[in-house]
């Protein structure tokens, strides 16, 4: 009963109905009988293994994507509406499951875990380019996988499930649910032909995930395998490292790299689309490439590659991000002066919520991590463009200093936020331990402002230590102790 109390009470409000017409708020609203029926209902399906047909089936709506053309059907983005008691269920089933795989996954993957973001993996990257010696230099590919969560195979789903030995019961339902599973396309009202997919997860669910993530866990451990190979996964994103003096080296472990993700891509019956699969040779100028070939087919060097959006440029500068992310700023800027003014307009402390959601909560997406590596100029750009949404913010005029704005509209200084959250984030990292301490100390290393700081900060509790934190209790113990 408290795992289906615990599911009902996170779906979220204010969400469509599924097919069977019962919405998320009814749910929330039942008493303990409806509950005990609700609960008898889910206990027989996973005893039974059977998952109803109802509960198998969707509506999608094709949803256009902003600034895409409305006559490409790439264009738009899917939402399948699936039964409301479907999804307390996979809540229950995705809750279990994680207990069981999650000890089992490599670290190398960040995505779809608790904890887990994409601040992690741009981490990883960023301590990859750090060179030991002055001769040192890193190679990188950028794989990208076209449609994963629409191909993958639901027998490749089992089998991993076996061999990180999931509950038959849970095994047996997923199969259940994965198997004929049906949808209709509603575009204006007009319902299309029902549909079986023979493929594929669920996206935008939280069972999905999970059982995308563990397929993907068999490439991750083939690649630990490889001698002086790195690797790095957020979902199906996946980048591959080589760090070494020679460029040859760096070539091969890059090579040897690709050829397992072509063997492991054909033996699960997935695609790698090498039109848009990049590599970088960092370091180096662009008389010195790397030759890297999949499946025939030459890989594009890239000399400014996109990592989860923080673009890198090969000799370690944020130039070309840092002009993006100011862009950016601009834009969001000029709305907030289009409803403000002197005599009217929004209070001083609204358009200050408006700036923190709708311009500095973009800005601040991976500052972490690539704040540091921008040069003076770059980074003076971005405070210009702080100084100036102040002033907005503040209503004065603009010769007014920088720091008198800054007070006047209660905001810090971009790179008094960017140190704090810097520090945050390194202490965190060394408290979980592991490759993620590894990598915090090799990017905020002695001589780092971040690590200055903490520094000074500790010179008062010097008899303070950051230990990494105890593993949590077994969920079973934690479930049979009430």
């Amino acid at each position: 009963m408290a795992e289906l109390r615990r599911s009902i009470k996170l779906l979220p409000s204010g969400s469509a109905a599924g097919p069977d017409c019962l919405y998320n708020e009814a749910l929330q609203h039942l008493g303990r009988t409806a509950l005990n029926v609700v609960l008898r209902l889910f206990n027989e399906s996973l005893r039974a293994g059977v998952v109803p047909p109802a509960w198998r089936t969707g509506v999608i709506i094709p949803i256009l994507k902003a600034g895409k053309k409305a006559e490409d059907l790439e264009s738009y983005r899917p939402v399948t509406i699936t039964s409301c008691l479907c999804k307390v269920m996979k809540r229950i089933i995705a809750a279990r499951l994680r207990d069981t795989v999650e000890s089992q996954l490599t670290p190398q993957q960040s995505g779809f875990r608790p904890g887990c973001s994409t601040l992690e993996q741009l981490l990883h990257f960023r301590a990859a380019l750090c060179r030991p010696t002055h001769q040192h230099r890193t190679g990188a590919v950028f794989v990208d996988y076209a449609k994963t969560f629409d191909t993958v195979d639901h027998d490749k789903i089992v089998r991993e499930m076996h061999i990180m030995k999931v509950s038959p019961h849970i095994v047996k339902w997923c199969v259940s649910f994965l198997s004929n599973r049906t949808g209709r396309v509603r575009f204006k009202e007009k319902l299309s032909r029902s549909r079986t997919f023979e493929r594929g997860v669920p996206q935008r669910t939280v069972l999905g995930p999970i059982m995308f993530i563990i397929v993907m866990n068999s490439l991750s451990q083939r690649l630990a395998e490889v001698p002086l190979l790195q690797h790095g996964f957020f979902a199906d994103d996946l980048t591959l490292l080589a760090r070494h003096t020679e460029r040859d080296v760096i070539n091969h472990t890059l090579q040897c790299g690709l050829n397992v993700v072509l063997q492991w891509s054909k033996e699960y019956f997935m695609s790698v689309n090498v039109a848009k699969t990049k590599c970088t040779l960092f370091g180096w100028t662009e008389r010195h490439p790397l030759t890297l070939q999949l499946d025939g087919e030459r890989i594009g060097d890239d000399r400014t590659p996109k990592l989860l959006g923080v673009t890198f440029q090969c000799l370690q500068e944020m130039a070309t991000h840092a002009a993006e992310t100011r862009r950016k700023m601009d834009f969001r800027i000029l709305q907030i002066a289009a409803i403000s003014a002197s005599t009217w307009g929004p209070r001083r402390q609204v358009l200050r919520a408006f700036y923190l959601v709708i311009v500095q909560a973009h800005t601040m997406y991976g500052i972490e991590v690539w704040y540091w590596d921008a040069s003076e100029r770059s980074r003076n750009l971005l405070a210009a463009a702080q100084h100036k949404a102040s002033r907005i913010i503040a209503g004065i005029l603009h010769g007014t200093r920088k720091e008198d704005s800054l007070l006047e509209a209660n905001l810090l200084p971009l790179k008094t936020t960017t140190l704090v959250r810097s520090m945050k984030f390194m202490l965190m990292c060394e408290s979980r331990g592991g490759c993620l301490r590894r990598s915090a100390e090799e990017v905020y290393h002695s001589k780092h402002p971040v690590r200055a700081l903490h520094s000074r900060i500790m010179r008062s509790y010097h008899h303070l230590r950051i230990e990494p934190r105890e593993q949590p209790l077994e969920t079973s113990t934690l479930r049979h102790s009430f």
